[in-house]
C-alpha cells in the first residue's frame, strides 16, 4: 500500500520495493490449478484444487510479459529453487497468457537478487511451456501413483525426527 513503511527484513531491498510500488505490482498473487492445468476460482479446498501457488509479487507488463518475484529467508543454496521459478514460469504462462516470464529471487537477509534459474539472467519463453508441462505432468503422476516410498538421505537427513541419528526408526539417515 502506499505509503506504508517497508518492514525492516525488506530494508536492502527499499530500492526495488519502490519499484515494485511504481509499476503497480500485483502482491501476494495466489493461484490454484485442476490436474488440467486450469484456474481454479473456487475454495483453497475444493477437491478439484490440484495445485497451489503463491507468488509474492507480480508486474504485468503492457506488451503482456510478466515478472515474478519471491522473497527468500536464509542463505541461498545453488539451484535448490529451480523447480519452485519452473513452476512459477509455467503458472504465469498459463495464467497470464504471457509471451516471456523472468522469475526473480530475493534473500532478504543478504539483500541478494537472482534472476531466472541458476541465476542464468535469462527469462523463461512461451517455445518453453509445452515442456515444462510436459515434465511436470510426469513428475506429478509419479507420485501420485506411487505405491512405495524409499528414503533419499541427503544432507538434511541430520535434522529429521525419524533419523537414526535422532533415535528415530529410518535406517537411512
Amino acid at each position: 500500500m502506499p505509503g506504508t513503511p517497508l518492514p525492516k527484513s525488506f530494508k536492502r531491498f527499499e530500492g526495488l520495493m519502490g519499484q515494485l510500488r511504481a509499476l503497480d505490482a500485483d502482491a501476494d498473487v495466489k493461484i490454484k490449478f485442476t490436474s488440467n492445468w486450469d484456474v481454479w476460482q473456487g475454495s483453497n479446498y475444493d477437491p478439484a484444487v490440484w495445485l497451489r501457488l503463491e507468488w509474492d509479487a507480480a508486474v504485468r507488463y503492457p506488451d503482456g510479459t510478466v515478472d515474478i518475484v519471491d522473497f527468500k529467508t536464509g542463505k541461498r543454496y545453488d539451484g535448490k529453487n529451480d523447480d519452485q521459478l519452473e513452476v512459477y514460469a509455467l503458472s504465469a504462462f498459463i495464467k497470464y497468457k504471457a509471451p516471456v516470464v523472468t522469475t526473480r529471487l530475493w534473500y532478504l537477509d543478504s539483500g541478494l537478487e537472482t534472476v531466472g534459474p541458476d541465476d542464468n539472467r535469462k527469462p523463461y519463453t512461451i517455445d518453453q511451456m509445452v515442456p515444462l508441462l510436459n515434465k511436470w505432468n510426469q513428475r506429478a503422476n509419479a507420485m501420485l501413483n506411487a505405491t512405495s516410498y524409499p528414503p533419499r538421505p541427503n544432507k538434511f537427513c541430520e535434522y529429521c525426527p525419524v533419523s537414526s541419528l535422532k533415535g528415530g526408526p529410518c535406517a537411512e539417515g
